[in-house]
Formats: structure tokens, sequence, C-alpha cells
């Protein structure tokens, strides 16, 4: 089962950020990827950048909250028309703040 990679989409992340530092991994865990590779048709990098980008999408959906724009517009009017902060969405904003830099 061949699959073919789409090009990524460019980001205005700078190369120096996204640069993947080279990986040492024992000969048990190479043998193990050659043997998973060879098994699902692909070659060891298409098997490699296949399997961290599921992963990586599934680690940033699980980190993520997305809203539609009614969902958006409810929440804005929740917190608009809160006469108290709400402790919790308030920790989640400052979780959140410091863990992207903001």
């Amino acid at each position: 089962m061949l699959t073919q990679r789409k090009p990524a989409k460019k980001k205005s992340l700078s190369v120096k950020s996204t640069t993947i530092p080279p990986v040492r991994i024992t000969q048990e865990e190479k043998h193990l990827i050659y043997e998973a590779s060879m098994l699902s048709g692909q070659t060891i990098s298409q098997f490699i950048i296949n399997n961290l980008l599921r992963v990586s999408q599934s680690v940033i959906n699980k980190n993520s909250i997305l809203l539609n724009s009614e969902e958006y517009s409810s929440l804005i009017d929740q917190d608009d028309s809160s006469e108290s902060e709400n402790k919790t969405l308030k920790n989640a904003f400052s979780r959140h703040s410091g863990l992207s830099g903001k």
C-alpha cells in the first residue's frame, strides 16, 4: 500500500524552529522499523514520514479546540455577559498562553 505524500504547505515558521534533529536509535529499533516498512509496502522514509505525520496530527488534534462560527459567537456572548470571571476558562487561556509563548 503506497501512499503519496502531499507537498507541505508553507508556514510562517522559520527554518530554525522547524529543523528536526538527527535521531539516534538502536539496531533493534532500526530492524523493527525496517520490518514494519517492508510489511506495509513502503520505503523506510515513507514509513517514518507517514507515521510521524499521523502521530503529530493526532497530538495536535487532542490539544486543539475547534469551534464553528456559531459556537464561537456563543462562547464570546457567554463571556461578555458573565458578571464574574469563569476561573476554569481563565485558567485554560493562561495555560494556552504559557504553552504557546503568547
